[in-house]
């Protein structure tokens, strides 16, 4: 198991967030119910499941107690799944870097921290979407199953980069998902 600390300092999340997300922390009286972290991991409930988590917290002009929470469940949830797969560690690190990259732009543009992508991390959380060199695939499971590619803003899209995160992916989706690889071979065939 990973505790707070030593999941901030690996995402590398600003001194100044982490100290407002350990005060919150430490001052924290609500406890999630299962109910909404088990939404927040299904992906046909993770808009509903943010929703309710958003108005479980009230105030919130940071950010920074749904961060707080969505990393709570990073670690209690996403981190342990990641071991029990086995999963490299640095697949998990490039993956929920999500939000310290979005943290980092914020401040760029504003001056100032805040979390604004709540929205968008259950993907990561959840275990359906990952950062594999330059590029974030995501496993879409609606109707047909599909591998949505998507270009991170700090991405590196020098052809040889790109190139490595598409064979790292090939080689992330055999091993750690062999059941999309029929799927891949049927669509790329037609």
């Amino acid at each position: 198991m990973i505790e707070n600390n030593e999941l901030f300092r690996i995402l590398e999340i600003p001194n100044e967030v982490e100290s407002q997300l350990i005060d919150y922390g430490n001052s924290r009286e609500e406890q999630i119910p299962n109910a909404v972290i088990n939404k927040i991991i299904n992906p046909g409930e993770w808009d509903e499941g943010i929703k309710e988590l958003q108005e479980l917290l009230g105030d919130d002009p940071n950010g920074f107690k749904i961060l707080w929470e969505l990393l709570n469940i990073i670690k209690n949830y996403s981190y342990e799944e990641y071991v029990k797969r086995k999963i490299p560690n640095d697949i998990f690190i490039a993956t929920m870097k999500f939000c310290t990259r979005f943290l980092h732009e914020h401040y760029q543009i504003y001056q100032f921290y805040k979390f604004v992508w709540a929205w968008w991390f259950p993907r990561q959380i959840s275990l359906n979407e990952y950062r594999i060199g330059a590029l974030e695939y995501e496993f879409v499971n609606a109707g047909e199953r599909e591998i949505a590619v998507h270009i991170p803003s700090d991405a590196d899209l020098r052809k040889w980069s790109v190139s490595q995160s598409i064979k790292g992916f090939h080689e992330f989706r055999k091993k750690y998902y062999p059941e999309w690889e029929e799927i891949w071979n049927c669509k790329r065939a037609s």
